[in-house]
């Protein structure tokens, strides 16, 4: 019974992808809430630290199930471009056409 219950365990476990960010792991879950929650209370890097986890490309399918991921990710990158200037305005409007080729590739 024991020996069931373990299996079982590491089953779940191996089930949920994590993703890392400041030395934590995250589920693809928490990183699209912790995510949202900062959109929401308009703490845009912390946004983008999270977007960045869900496109490093092991949260495909929670971007297939969850398709503002993509949307949120312009409106993350749009008020960090709004906010910056030279190189790092440079990066992030690179970076738009990253998440859209994301979305393309994984969503259609």
């Amino acid at each position: 019974m024991k020996t069931r219950i373990l299996i079982l365990f590491v089953a779940l476990m191996g089930m949920n992808t994590l993703v890392q960010a400041q030395g934590k792991e995250y589920s693809c879950d928490e990183a699209f809430i912790i995510m949202n929650d900062a959109l929401n209370s308009q703490d845009y890097p912390r946004a983008y630290e999270y977007l960045n986890l869900l496109l490093a490309g092991t949260c495909d399918d929670k971007i297939k199930e969850k398709s503002s991921i993509i949307t949120n990710g312009y409106a993350i990158l749009n008020k960090l471009i709004k906010a910056s200037e030279g190189e790092e305005k440079a990066k992030y409007v690179k970076e738009i056409h990253d998440v859209y080729k994301k979305g393309f590739d994984v969503i259609g």
